[in-house]
């Protein structure tokens, strides 16, 4: 008798042969989000300086008002990101310095950005980052909009409560994407999750810089995953399925 084939086996099978490319395109995508964050902020910051007061501001130094929004794309190491919206003023046109600032160092900023994302929230390097997209020091508050985002981003992959619908975990260390972005001499631990009854639910459910893939590092990282709330509900037992391949999956 010929075994039943399970829904989500092809999906499982994809995961294992193209794990790191699934992995960096999940990082690329959240990246591309906190970039697209950054400049919308500093191109508000722009605009303030331009009008000579914030949204809603009663300044009498006041030159004009805002008016509205158009969206335009921005090509980055990481993908084009789409929909960025760009505000206007009022009456006449205003040229923004963020996107040439941007083209011309665009590979260095779009590496800082990147080892910002992976080594973790640095308010002073994020300032510096900001500074050299803007030309001169940005505004506390644009500072604070931007690493809100971040932090947020990142709170889903280190401290969002794991449930226990997980019905695979796939475990590996990767090289590629920490290299390309010039972090040196490091590996990233990966944790991804398909989900049980939502086998299209695929996520990254932690990732960790390391200085090597040893067993202690990984003891951390998956005890990291256990305080989450992984196997806390179910036993070991019942969530653990091993499929060969290039990445460890339980």
């Amino acid at each position: 008798m010929k075994a039943q084939r399970l829904p989500q086996d092809g999906i499982v099978l994809e995961v294992i042969e193209n794990f790191q490319e699934i992995i960096c395109s999940k990082i690329d995508l959240s990246i591309k989000g906190f970039i697209k964050s950054l400049i919308e902020n500093l191109l508000e910051d722009q605009l303030t300086a331009v009008l000579g007061a914030d949204r809603y501001e009663r300044n009498k130094k006041r030159k004009a008002y805002r008016g509205g929004h158009y969206q335009r794309t921005l090509l980055t190491k990481y993908g084009l990101i789409e929909d960025i919206r760009v505000p206007r003023k009022e009456k006449g046109g205003i040229e923004f310095s963020v996107f040439d600032r941007y083209e011309r160092r665009r590979r260095d900023v779009d590496a800082a950005i990147g080892r910002l994302f992976l080594n973790g929230v640095s308010i002073r390097k994020l300032k510096g980052i900001a500074r050299e997209i803007y030309g001169k020091e940005v505004s506390a508050q644009t500072v604070s909009n931007t690493f809100s985002h971040l932090d947020k981003e990142l709170e889903r992959f280190k401290d969002k409560p794991i449930d226990d619908t997980v019905e695979f975990l796939f475990l590996d260390g990767i090289s590629q994407k920490v290299g390309e972005i010039g972090i040196e001499k490091k590996m990233m631990l990966c944790a991804f999750a398909i989900h049980r009854k939502r086998p299209q639910e695929k996520e990254i459910l932690s990732f960790q810089l390391a200085d090597v893939e040893d067993e202690a590092f990984w003891k951390g990282f998956v005890a990291d995953l256990k305080g989450r709330g992984f196997l806390r509900q179910k036993s070991q037992a019942d969530h653990h399925r091993w499929q060969p391949g290039p990445a460890k999956g339980y």
